[in-house]
């Protein structure tokens, strides 16, 4: 939510956290009279010393004023103002950074009029009292999304708990598909799908495969598609990763839940030592316990009590058997 930020800037405000973005500035002596937001886009309006009107690129951070020492009653489209100037709607497109203006619809001075932001159609009434609704004349925005909670880690707890990212769009989506694939190898491991969105896509990973199968412990890749209702524009695509732990532990991963095997080394003092794998031959990190028989042979093993961590167990000199230790996954 975009909010006044002082009379001549205005700052977003993360509705879900309270958290403020970075304040934008409309020029010094603007007295700020009116805000819109759709999509990337702001328009702005001030009055006072500094009266203009423009529109702000939140994404590309440029501002472009459309006029200076007035301002007319604007409405803001994704990508376009809408304006209403003596018997005709003035359409401006400012995609691509330099306005273009042309005339569409007839405008009727009093009679109230609005436009959809995504489709850019305009709707007025006439003086009878007739709706109409016509093109601005601009190509309909593509599917995008407006914004997300996408966590970058999970723990599943066993399949019990799950990862639930959420896209919100900025038009209607006709169907969606999540793709997770294991970032070591490549290899799908599940995919989820949806029918109609609108407006918000919602999903949910358990940490199980398709066979319904916890996966292993370590980085997922994800790839979600998104085809738009209204047929027009590409798909969206949205692409990242998460860490998943909780699941099953891979082959010799004790210590950090990556899905990287550790190298185990004991020391002439009795230091037992995971050494961080990262999967590509080398090592990163390291975690040590002390006081440590020399004499005895530590056996990498899997998960020896069910609590989804590797063990070790332990050969003593004297032949006993010990363990599991280092349970707890780090």
């Amino acid at each position: 939510m975009w909010v006044r930020d002082g009379n001549d800037s205005a700052v977003p405000v993360d509705v879900r956290t309270g958290r403020r973005g970075e304040s934008v500035w409309f020029g010094r002596g603007c007295l700020l009279e009116d805000l819109q937001a759709a999509g990337r886009w702001l328009l702005w309006s001030c009055v006072g010393s500094a009266e203009s009107q423009g529109v702000y690129d939140t994404v590309a951070k440029t501002k472009l004023t459309l006029t200076e020492g007035a301002w007319e009653t604007a409405k803001l489209g994704d990508g376009f103002v809408v304006t209403g100037v003596g018997d005709r709607f003035e359409v401006t497109d400012v995609r691509s950074g330099t306005p273009v203006t042309h005339s569409a619809g007839a405008f009727q001075s009093g009679q109230p009029w609005d436009v959809d932001p995504y489709t850019g159609l305009i709707a007025y009434v006439d003086a009878r009292g007739d709706t109409h609704v016509v093109s601005s004349g601009v190509p309909v925005s593509a599917l995008s999304p407006l914004d997300a909670a996408v966590a970058g880690t999970a723990d599943v707890k066993g399949g019990a708990a799950s990862w639930n990212p959420k896209w919100w769009l900025s038009k209607a989506a006709s169907s969606w598909q999540l793709v997770i694939r294991n970032k070591a190898t490549g290899g799908t491991v599940r995919l989820l799908t949806g029918r109609a969105a609108q407006g918000v896509i919602p999903a949910s990973w358990n940490g199980k495969d398709g066979a319904g199968k916890l996966v292993g412990n370590g980085a997922y890749t994800w790839t979600l598609t998104a085809a738009p209702a209204d047929g027009q524009g590409a798909a969206l695509t949205q692409t990242g990763t998460v860490k998943i732990t909780g699941a099953t532990p891979v082959r010799r991963d004790f210590a950090t839940s990556d899905g990287f095997g550790e190298l185990l080394t004991l020391n002439s003092s009795g230091g037992l030592t995971y050494q961080y794998g990262t999967g590509t031959g080398t090592l990163t990190g390291k975690k040590t316990g002390s006081a440590w028989p020399t004499n005895a042979k530590f056996v990498p093993y899997g998960d020896v009590n069910g609590d989804r961590c590797n063990d070790v167990l332990v050969r003593y000199a004297g032949g006993t058997l010990g363990g599991p230790v280092g349970s707890g996954c780090g």
